[in-house]
């Protein structure tokens, strides 16, 4: 991992209006909503780039979170 950003919410935008209105937050070219009706954004805040990359590993299948435990992740943020 290079870095972590605090997850502020979620917000649908179920819409093609609602896409192209939000275009300067997602940054994402064109008006056509990448999963259709289901196109959700992310809102994330402090972001940071840590000092060194943290090995991580990845398990077969969907991994929905990753938490960071140990010395490793302490001494990223350092």
């Amino acid at each position: 991992m290079l870095g972590s950003a605090e997850f502020t919410g979620c917000l649908a935008l179920g819409s093609k209006v609602e896409y192209v209105a939000r275009a300067h937050e997602h940054c994402v070219a064109g008006s056509t909503l990448p999963y259709g009706s289901s196109t959700y954004g992310w809102g994330v805040r402090a972001p940071v780039r840590f000092a060194q990359p943290v090995r991580y590993h990845h398990k077969p299948g969907v991994v929905v979170w990753a938490k960071m435990e140990g010395r490793g992740a302490a001494a990223a943020l350092a």
